[in-house]
């Protein structure tokens, strides 16, 4: 039997750069988990490698063991020493997919590459609209639930609507786009309360807010918020300075502070010179429209297409409601490297990555965040207008 799945562009069009990553993911922030068949197949090898794995496996947790804050297997020059001395085919599952996702519906899949690595977090500031496609491939014994089938189905629909709409207009009138998807979270999160959503649902929401008519108003009626720059710099900074008290983002700058601590530097230097802040705001909004205009675009279509088809219905949309701060986390990063002097995209991207890892991998601050400002905008929901566009 034959099963859907759609493909992020990226999925495919990704090699990893080995010693040239400049955030590598072969570190102890995170454990490279192996299969009762890895240790087995690592434990019997009988190369002249195999003193090497033996040394480097801790068979009680299984996984590789780490020196120096990093993989035992990563050699003084960033590169895996089972891929130079073994080939590519004895890394283990994590490590050959990784940060490839799939996710599976059972009748249907999706696959994904996170931006938690810095080469997929550089594409974000690709001057184009990301692209979906699908592909069939064989599955055995597939088992469909109606209930489930239905509701994946119709958040699928809802999404590729919510996602077209998004890249009808190219880099364009992003206040209002990120209107829409705020707006869609709240429309779900409303219905999926009290019961299913239905086709109806999507009908109902893409004839109010998705036709030609209704976006040219959502759009020009936004626009009056995009002016209102000196109340979203102060806003930033005040998210960033709440999380940062707290030590929700903490682990965040533990990683950046390995190869970037003058941005956690400047950022809390902004706190004393507001001035100074607010006119490095504008000069960076300016110099990232200019030159990489679909950014915030591709953000919002990656966030849509990883976040959006949640099968925990009840907590539905808060980790997408964390990428709305997730994202003012990256701007105020890109701020304080457009600061610095020249703006450096694959420095932005580690940072980029750095946030990402530490906000979807790390005791969940994604969905922690994401529930904080929720109930943020259910008291005050125009902080969404004032922070974003």
């Amino acid at each position: 039997m034959g099963k859907t799945v759609v493909l992020m562009e990226w999925f495919e069009n990704f090699t990893c750069p080995g010693g040239d990553c400049g955030l590598t993911c072969c570190c102890d922030d995170w454990k490279i988990a192996l299969t009762d068949k890895e240790v087995t197949d690592y434990k019997n090898n009988k190369s002249e490698f195999s003193k090497r794995f033996i040394d480097a496996i801790d068979f009680d947790k299984k996984s590789f063991k780490y020196h120096n804050g990093k993989c035992a297997m990563l050699n003084d020059k960033g590169y895996c020493d089972i891929v130079l001395n073994l080939g590519e085919e004895y890394l283990s599952t994590t490590c050959a997919t990784f940060p490839r996702e799939e996710r599976d519906f059972n009748f249907m899949g999706e696959m994904y590459t996170e931006i938690v690595c810095p080469l997929v977090s550089e594409r974000l500031f690709d001057n184009k609209k990301m692209e979906f496609s699908f592909v069939e491939i064989e599955a055995d014994d597939v088992e469909i639930n109606p209930e489930e089938a239905n509701y994946v189905l119709n958040m699928f629909s809802f999404r590729t609507a919510l996602i077209e709409a998004l890249q009808n207009d190219p880099g364009e009138n992003i206040h209002g786009k990120v209107f829409l998807v705020a707006n869609a979270y709240e429309y779900m999160k409303n219905i999926l309360a009290s019961r299913d959503v239905g086709k109806d649902d999507v009908d109902v929401y893409n004839e109010k807010y998705l036709t030609g008519a209704a976006l040219a108003n959502i759009y020009n009626s936004c626009e009056k918020f995009a002016e209102m720059k000196s109340e979203k710099a102060d806003y930033w900074l005040s998210v960033f300075f709440d999380l940062y008290e707290a030590k929700a983002i903490e682990i965040i700058f533990r990683i950046l502070r390995k190869n970037h601590k003058y941005i956690e530097d400047k950022i809390l230097g902004w706190r004393e010179n507001l001035s100074e802040y607010r006119k490095c705001f504008e000069g960076y909004r300016n110099y990232l429209k200019e030159n990489y205009p679909y950014f915030e675009q591709n953000y919002f279509i990656y966030s849509l297409f990883i976040n959006w088809i949640d099968l925990d219905k009840e907590n539905f949309g808060n980790k997408l409601c964390g990428r709305f701060v997730e994202l003012i986390l990256f701007h105020l990063c890109g701020m304080a490297i457009y600061d610095k002097g020249e703006f450096d995209v694959k420095e932005f991207s580690v940072s980029i990555a750095a946030i990402d890892r530490a906000m979807t991998h790390s005791a969940n601050v994604l969905y922690e965040c994401g529930k904080s400002f929720s109930d943020i905008m259910k008291n005050e929901p125009i902080c969404i207008m004032k922070s974003l566009v």
